[in-house]
């Protein structure tokens, strides 16, 4: 259902934003609809080398509110954190929990769970690293629908 569509960087400093910003993409339904999109939100959550959750660990906002992604085919949710960091060195990937309000007051329910690829943090300068042509395409495509996309750092 959802996927990692723009993965971090393979090599990252440690405290600074992750650039390109995670994002998750999905179509939970066949008949999820742009009216639909308000009542989903996504978490994200550190996780180790060995698969342990460190929820202290990962700072920035760490929940996201589902925006609506108009694509020629259909239309997917995508759920964007654009300021993640990690203040200490390891390896790490992040796995995003996709959620749906339930409208009859039971709270949420988990939709999916899906995880970044593998990504080493560093204390020292590391270079940045561009999106790939595919994920440069989707970037542009939620700044071409009005979304708030973080630039490079310098």
């Amino acid at each position: 259902m959802f996927s990692i569509v723009v993965q971090p960087p393979a090599h990252i400093r440690a405290s600074r934003k992750i650039y390109p910003p995670v994002i998750a993409k999905g179509h939970p339904t066949s008949n999820t609809t742009e009216a639909d999109v308000c009542y989903m939100f996504a978490t994200a959550v550190l996780r180790d080398a060995d698969g342990n959750l460190l929820t202290d660990r990962l700072e920035g906002m760490l929940s996201a509110s589902g925006m609506f992604l108009q694509d020629r085919r259909a239309g997917d949710v995508v759920f964007m954190f654009p300021d993640l960091a990690v203040p200490y060195s390891g390896v790490y990937s992040v796995r995003v929990d996709v959620y749906e309000v339930d409208c009859t007051g039971e709270g949420a329910i988990l939709l999916d769970q899906t995880e970044t690829r593998i990504f080493e943090v560093y204390d020292g300068d590391v270079p940045p690293e561009r999106p790939s042509s595919g994920e440069s395409l989707i970037i542009r495509k939620l700044h071409d629908q009005g979304h708030r996309i973080p630039s490079c750092p310098s």
